[in-house]
């Protein structure tokens, strides 16, 4: 279970992994990192972590780990890493493993900033995503994570449409 403290008023205004996610901390992007701010992945699931709570008062995210099928200019990891907030609970396939893990999905992503926290935020609407306590299993070996707002359900349906249709 993640536990919060803060200490002090500046303690409030650093975000620190750490302190956001559990029971593997999460790492955040940075402006200097060289990585693309927004990209289109496509890729397979391979694992992946669910939010333990429901989104309420608290809006709890989770984790998926997605190996690339094509190749993404400027990003030179072979996995991307992402929170997903409120995971799996607006999804159709709610928390079934089974339905998510080796399954092809197309999504867009952005990189993760500490800035993007519940909280910080001044406008919702100037970012690509939102989170604020992050349940996470995997271990991104330092490479930082990304997120997204699309449905991970409705991108593996569409993503197995387009396949079928192909056929």
């Amino acid at each position: 279970m993640l536990v919060a403290a803060q200490s002090s008023k500046h303690a409030r205004n650093v975000v620190l992994p750490d302190r956001i996610s559990s029971p593997v901390p999460i790492v955040f992007g940075t402006h200097q990192d060289g990585l693309p701010d927004t990209m289109l992945l496509q890729g397979t699931i391979v694992d992946l972590t669910f939010a333990e709570v429901g989104c309420g008062y608290i809006a709890w995210s989770g984790t998926l780990q997605v190996r690339q099928s094509q190749p993404i200019a400027g990003y030179p990891h072979q996995d991307v890493f992402i929170v997903l907030s409120c995971f799996p609970e607006f999804e159709k396939f709610k928390n079934n493993r089974d339905l998510y893990i080796n399954q092809p999905i197309s999504l867009t992503v952005s990189k993760l900033y500490p800035e993007f926290r519940f909280g910080a935020i001044k406008d919702i609407k100037k970012v690509p995503c939102a989170y604020e306590l992050i349940v996470n299993n995997l271990d991104s070996k330092k490479v930082p994570f990304y997120c997204t707002q699309e449905s991970i359900s409705e991108s593996i349906e569409a993503t197995q449409n387009k396949k079928r249709e192909k056929q």
